[in-house]
């Protein structure tokens, strides 16, 4: 039977799949022997399968070729229940929701995530340990021989702390509600704000909006002294929200183009990818808009826009 193989990625699939009892790879850094894998050494155990089925997964590497092997056995053994050693072991859980715990009056951006980051190790935990007890499992074999107890001890310290942590959870979710409540506020600003400044663009009294997306306006030439020439002198441009500039005739080029193609999205990846616009190349079209450059341009924008030429042709 074959037992050295050229990658640490055939040996993660060896082992998530059960094929053979033992394996390693040339380089003699990802190797595994019955129900243990290991990355580098006996120090190091990645990964175990636990009675049940499931895989107790190493995650707490920090070398480059540890979060490798991290990463390929992670992706290997997606079919089976997985649990991870910083989510599930009652030390590694407890550190981080303390460290979190104290990162959370200070935070400011972050604090939504910490509290979802809290839960979630709450919730891992409770997992496995409600996997561990209908599994009967008691201890688990880890780095070096290392005996860990998979049931926690209720009267150890440790579990004590997260106990007490557990029953102020209460004070989490006042504390979410509140962020939440302040987030929504500030979204709503900030949604009229872009809305004033949206309408202002609109009404030719800003050049510039940023947004996701450009916005398209028809923009005309003005004298000296700020005003419109005559209609007969009047001339018109394509102007964006980014404040770039078009010339009429290029934007109604690519209008003609586009309605040809019926903006069918596929039409105009096959047509006009690769096409100048002005001083820029058409990327692609996608989810209902042109992707250029760095812009991106919503068909209904592009529509808009031709309403506006059309308007200005009549009266010229």
């Amino acid at each position: 039977m074959k037992n050295v193989f050229s990658t640490s990625s055939e040996i993660m699939h060896l082992y998530a799949n059960k094929t053979q009892p033992s394996a390693t790879n040339q380089s003699r850094n990802a190797f595994f022997q019955r129900s243990s894998l290991y990355s580098y050494g006996y120090h190091y155990k990645l990964a175990y399968f636990l009675d049940g089925g499931a895989i107790l997964i190493n995650d707490s590497g920090y070398s480059v070729t540890t979060s490798k092997h991290i990463g390929e056995i992670s992706q290997a053994s997606r079919h089976k229940k997985q649990f991870f050693s910083t989510s599930v072991l009652l030390n590694e859980v407890l550190r981080q929701i303390e460290n979190l715990l104290v990162k959370l009056p200070k935070a400011k951006s972050r604090k939504l995530e910490y509290i979802a980051t809290i839960k979630s190790l709450f919730n891992s935990f409770q997992n496995f340990q409600k996997y561990v007890k209908e599994n009967k499992i008691e201890f688990i074999e880890w780095s070096n021989g290392e005996l860990l107890r998979a049931q926690i001890d209720k009267r150890s310290k440790e579990y004590k702390r997260l106990l007490f942590i557990a029953k102020n959870m209460q004070n989490l979710d006042i504390l979410e509600n509140e962020v939440l409540e302040e987030k929504q506020r500030k979204d709503k600003k900030e949604a009229t704000k872009q809305r004033q400044m949206i309408k202002a663009y609109r009404e030719g009294k800003n050049n510039f909006v940023r947004l996701d997306y450009d916005l398209l306006s028809l923009r005309y030439t003005t004298n000296e002294e700020g005003k419109e020439y005559a209609r007969k002198d009047l001339t018109c441009f394509v102007h964006t929200s980014q404040n770039v500039k078009l010339s009429l005739e290029e934007g109604q080029k690519i209008i003609s183009s586009l309605e040809a193609l019926q903006y069918n999205e596929e039409l105009i990846n096959k047509h006009l990818k690769g096409a100048k616009i002005g001083y820029y190349t058409l990327n692609k079209a996608q989810n209902n808009a042109l992707h250029i450059g760095c812009h991106s341009i919503k068909f209904e924008e592009i529509k808009k826009l031709k309403k506006s030429i059309n308007k200005i042709i009549n009266l010229i």
